[in-house]
């Protein structure tokens, strides 16, 4: 025995004749570090300090070394301090005793070391006083049940009555904060109490508690103890039946605890039968020996990877031994049974932890976004719980452009990733551009913010801005450019038709900084700035441009855009007026993506797979709340858009589960049969939540049981080694909502019955729903509208759909100036919108073939063309399609004239897409023509029922509606009102300008 009396307790240096006393603290002669034989007590703290701040104080400014800090409870003057050794501890003594710290002074002297509890619960229970004679019912629990008291203490409490615990519990305890508030402000208690009438003795409201999607299996991370099974006496992976400080060490196996998933169960099983094989025992506290001490299991709940990391003590065990165990560990893990259980990674644990096999990381996500988690990570260990806190404290925020919101404590930082209500799109296809926007309706404006990541080649001048179709030829741009003597300069600038831009004389691009140290420019723009040169920012698509380059420069004036390399310019299409997000709906993910994908090098892929639906969506009728993208971590620049499609087919139809390009040979014919969209993302689309009281139905035993999804890939610079497996998540409820959402197709008639002349710059084809069809198809309070996708193919330029009610124009359903069909996606209308029987829906698009000689024809190829306009509305409807085209009658008419009167080779026996490519030239008196033929010929009626039958009716050779009192053109709302506002553009200017 030592005769340093500070190394050990006095109690064993005086009572070494008590035998049971020395058994208390004889863990500290087995060697191996304790916290308790360094030990420190500190006194004469101050009534307000954090352990953080206290911290700083003994490690940075006295330059001590604290192993850890034990405090009794919130708000003691007194703590434990520990220490490595002798020496430090010493030294901690010497530096803090007599301390002045806000006001006080310290006193530090040497602590006790606590006793053995395992000992001393064992000597309690000889007497006959220890905690398990005290608690005799405890002796006529089971092992599972004693297990589950420790883990999940409301285990035999049905879920809604643990939410009622759990809520008293909370009321109960802001009800001693209120009572504080109450004593605090005494010129408020009268307010207090009225509050507190209203709100059941809160002087607030408490909302109810929000129940998690998922109440089993939900944990995505555990730590499990490796021990001895008291009953079985085997060596055990699973959770202890109590703490060591109360004296527990037994371990209990785990396959009864139903928070835990099925294939973290599964994992644990497979590292205990190596534990049992090994001739390595599990480590015990009570006397340090031993080499297994904890498995930690990381389960993605995205993909279903899991991530082990194994701590073992590694005694006196050898260099050589340690590589074996490492490799027999690797060797148990690669069995077909780990692989099927979804290992991805397995690791030692330890302050570095030492990769053994398997990828380095898991992927999971929360709200869409996906993350990627090391072993140290500190992440959510209930996603859908996540999900459902981060939504209503968002909710409940009602954060602003204006706010500032600081994430705290934050871990891996997930929740403050949403909190800032941000849209957000990489603008260049290696995902080094990323622009972030929030948009401000109240004062028309948005706030941007560029972020360079660090691979970004360098730049001293850098463009972004918009333009009517992508071009930087007569864009309109903010320029950031460092002159040659390092000079930042922020200028509103305009693009000629050569690409060479000139500084406006209205500068528009406001309140402007950059951030090095964030890699970040901010500015702000006006929607509308009302000066003449400036672009107009409309709900829709936007083609935001950009450019940068290494130019040294003096001036910005001459700077030609579009002379720098082609990896240095570029443009993306993207939604910036993107309405607010609905609240978080309650439901299970159904995820389905492509798997590690080898991308092809082609410019442009559609890679199409389908999928069979899980069971649970096949046993039952479902409905869809929300779909929105997950998209693989740096492949934001590669994903262009992706679509769902339903396979449309009998119940029991088989559809080959095909994956692969889109327009292969080799895709099954049966594959087309999945074509009604169920959920459409573009880049830069926010997730699509539907309304509250609705939802989209998908599966049960009356439908297919198949769904496809396609992914457009945009690779412009033919690279061979993306891997993706990006694809969509669809939140899905068995508890269906209180009407069906469904989809109406308006517009033209997938026929060749219509044409786009070649050689236009804006042709209109206009597809109709006229009254007749609304009426007999519409219930008597019609239908809410909330959603649209806009479709055309290749040519379409511009889409809209006009509204009418007996004549009378209303606000414009939808509209898109700058469309493209690359950019397809299904939006959330800014307000819902009431569709009535009898109501008159025109749906008009624009089309540009100037590069082309021939007519487009209208057809379901691509290249044909189509004009539709998918409405998303509830409740469902018998009517599914309202689509007009021209009449059979009028279109022989047509043919025979130009067959007659114009010579060309027109046969009144061929189909008219063979008779429409026999017309040529289109000269401008022909396209006029046609144009006429189609604004003032009846029209025939495709007025459909989901079963693809029609309405009783006869539908051919109808008259087209007139709008008597079209809609007033909506003034330009500027900032200032002394500006010139020139008329906003019509439809009928816009195709005249084109």
């Amino acid at each position: 025995m030592t005769e340093n009396n500070d190394a050990k307790p006095k109690i064993e240096t005086e009572s070494t004749e008590n035998t049971g006393l020395k058994e208390e603290y004889a863990y500290l002669d087995r060697g191996g570090f304790s916290s308790e034989k360094f030990k420190i007590e500190l006194r004469g703290l101050p009534k307000f300090y954090g352990i953080a701040e206290l911290k700083k104080l003994m490690n940075q400014k006295l330059g001590l070394n604290t192993s850890k800090i034990k405090r009794p409870k919130n708000g003691s003057h007194w703590l434990f301090a520990c220490f490595q050794n002798e020496e430090e501890r010493s030294k901690a003594i010497t530096a803090l005793n007599g301390y002045s710290w806000k006001g006080k002074t310290l006193i530090a002297e040497v602590a006790k070391p606590a006793p053995d509890p395992l000992v001393r619960k064992r000597k309690l229970e000889e007497e006959g006083t220890g905690p398990d004679k005290k608690k005799g019912d405890e002796d006529n629990k089971s092992q599972e049940e004693r297990l589950k008291d420790a883990t999940i203490p409301y285990w035999n409490v049905p879920y809604e009555e643990q939410l009622k615990l759990k809520e008293k519990e909370i009321r109960n305890i802001l009800m001693k904060y209120d009572n504080e508030v109450w004593k605090i402000n005494k010129e408020r208690r009268d307010e207090i109490e009225a509050k507190r009438k209203l709100h059941n003795g809160l002087s607030f409201d408490l909302k109810p508690i929000e129940p998690s999607p998922v109440t089993e299996g939900y944990r995505n991370k555990c730590e499990f103890t490796v021990g001895i099974d008291d009953e079985t006496k085997k060596p055990t992976v699973g959770f202890r039946l109590g703490s060591y400080v109360t004296g527990t060490v037994g371990v209990a196996p785990i396959q009864s605890l139903n928070h835990i998933s099925e294939q973290t169960k599964k994992a644990v099983l497979i590292f205990q039968e190596f534990v049992r094989k090994s001739n390595l025992a599990p480590f015990s506290p009570a006397d340090y020996s031993g080499y297994w001490r904890y498995l930690t299991v990381r389960h993605s709940k995205f993909n279903g990877e899991i991530m082990l990391i194994i701590a073992l003590h590694p005694q006196a065990l050898t260099a050589e031994e340690l590589e074996k165990l490492k490799s027999d560990l690797k060797e148990h893990f690669n069995s077909e049974e780990s692989s099927a259980c979804g290992i991805k990674r397995v690791g030692e644990d330890g302050s570095k932890p030492v990769h053994l096999m398997g990828s380095t990381h898991i992927i999971d996500v929360i709200l869409g976004r996906q993350f990627r988690i090391s072993p140290e990570a500190f992440f959510q260990v209930n996603t859908a719980g996540a999900e459902i806190l981060y939504q209503n404290a968002i909710d409940l925020s009602q954060t602003t452009s204006d706010s500032t919101v600081i994430d705290i404590c934050c871990g891996t930082g997930t929740i403050g990733l949403y909190w800032y209500a941000e849209s957000e799109s990489v603008i260049d296809p290696n995902g080094a551009l990323l622009l972030k926007w929030k948009v401000d309706y109240f004062n028309r404006k948005i706030r941007f913010q560029l972020v360079i990541s660090e691979r970004a080649p360098e730049a001293n001048w850098i463009a972004l801005g918009f333009s009517d179709r992508g071009d930087l030829v007569n864009s309109d741009v903010c320029l950031v450019w460092t002159d040659y003597k390092g000079r930042d300069h922020f200028e509103d600038m305009q693009a000629d038709s050569d690409g060479k831009v000139t500084r406006g004389v209205q500068q528009d691009c406001e309140a402007f900084y950059l951030d090095s140290s964030a890699r970040s420019i901010f500015f702000e723009r006006y929607f509308d700035t009302c000066d003449d040169d400036d672009y107009i920012i409309e709900d829709g698509t936007v083609h935001v441009v950009w450019a940068r380059g290494i130019d040294k420069l003096f001036t910005s004036k001459g700077l030609c855009l579009t002379c720098t390399a082609v990896e240095d310019r570029g443009f993306v299409r993207v939604r910036l007026l993107t309405p607010a997000n609905l609240p978080q709906p309650r439901a299970e993910q159904l995820i389905i993506t492509n798997k590690d994908l080898n991308v092809p090098s082609g410019d442009t892929t559609y890679w199409c797979q389908v999928v069979k639906l899980p069971d649970f969506v096949v046993q039952k009728v479902h409905h869809i709340v929300k779909f929105e993208s997950t998209i693989t971590n740096g492949n934001e620049g590669l994903v262009h858009h992706m679509e769902l499609f339903y396979c449309d087919a009998d119940p029991n139809k088989e559809i080959p589960l095909y994956n692969g390009n889109c327009f292969s040979p080799d895709r099954p014919e049966l594959t087309k049969l999945c074509s009604k969209v169920r959920a459409a993302w573009a880049m830069g689309a926010p997730p699509f939540a539907y309304p509250e009281e609705a939802g989209l139905p998908i599966g049960g035993r009356e439908s297919n049981k198949y769904v496809m999804l396609e992914v457009h890939y945009n690779n412009p610079e033919l690279k061979d080694d993306w891997i993706d497996s990006s694809g969509i998540i669809l939140h899905l409820t068995s508890n269906k909502r209180r009407y069906d959402a469904a989809i109406m197709e308006l517009g033209l008639e997938y026929t060749d019955k219509m044409a786009i002349p070649g050689g236009q710059e804006a042709f209109p084809l206009t597809g109709y729903c006229i009254p007749q069809c609304t009426g007999v198809g519409l219930p008597e309070h019609g239908i809410i509208v909330f959603g649209s996708q806009l479709h055309t193919h290749l040519t379409g330029v511009a889409v809209w759909t006009r509204h009418a009610r007996r004549g009378l124009e209303l606000p414009l359903l939808n509209r898109d100036p700058h469309y493209s069909t690359h950019f397809q996606e299904i939006r959330i209308l800014h307000r819902p919108v009431k569709v009535l029987p009898g109501d008159f829906l025109e749906t008009t698009c624009i089309y540009n073939t100037v590069d082309k000689s021939n007519a487009t024809i209208g057809g379901h190829a691509i290249t044909d063309e189509m004009c539709v306009n998918y409405l998303h509305y509830y409740p469902a409807t018998q009517l599914e399609v309202c689509k007009s085209a021209i009449s059979n009658l009028a279109l022989e008419n047509y043919f025979k004239f130009e067959h007659r009167w114009d010579n060309m080779s027109i046969s009144y026996s061929a189909p008219p897409r063979a008779n429409y490519l026999a017309i040529k030239p289109w000269t401008p008196l022909r396209a006029d023509a046609l144009t006429a033929l189609y604004t003032e010929s009846p029209i025939s009626m495709q007025c459909n029922k989901s079963d693809g039958n029609r309405f009783q009716g006869d539908w051919e050779g109808l008259s087209i509606p007139k709008i008597k009192v079209p809609l007033p053109e909506e003034p330009r709302i500027c900032r200032n009102s002394a500006k010139r506002a020139k008329k906003v553009m019509t439809y009928k200017d816009y195709m005249l300008r084109n």
